[in-house]
């Protein structure tokens, strides 16, 4: 906050984007619960209240779960393809291939192949909110 109470710039920008981010990954976030691991990525947080000045990037993901539906988010905007390393074929985390994937915000499923090194999501070319991006991924 500033001196005079109002946010700055961007932050004001964020809670702005905030709203459509929700209205689109909501599912991912509301109900779940935690997976086996809480995510996968490069980036390490500093510990401590009020230390959020990390920058993630899209390769940092957090894992939820509902039901049968696991839930992956990435923490930065995905461009091209995300891979999803915890899930490659075979993996300790999860013994059932993956069957689809969707990109939340968007309807149908999306083009994806399970390797072993990673599953790998291919992005369409615009995404449907700023910032993070949220896939549904549904197991055989």
């Amino acid at each position: 906050m500033h001196g005079d109470g109002s946010l700055p710039p961007e932050s004001d920008r964020l809670l702005t984007d905030l709203a459509p981010w929700m209205a689109a990954n909501g599912e991912a976030i509301h109900g779940t619960r935690p997976w086996k691991i809480y995510g996968e990525g490069p980036t390490t947080a500093v510990a401590g209240a009020f230390a959020e000045k990390t920058s993630y990037t899209a390769q940092d993901i957090r894992f939820t779960t509902k039901g049968e539906t696991l839930y992956a988010i990435t923490l930065g905007m995905p461009r091209g393809q995300t891979a999803i390393t915890s899930l490659a074929q075979p993996n300790p985390h999860e013994r059932r291939r993956v069957r689809a994937v969707r990109l939340l915000g968007r309807p149908g499923a999306i083009a994806f192949r399970q390797t072993g090194q990673a599953l790998v999501i291919d992005l369409p070319a615009t995404l449907p909110t700023r910032h993070a991006s949220a896939f549904a991924i549904d197991f055989a």
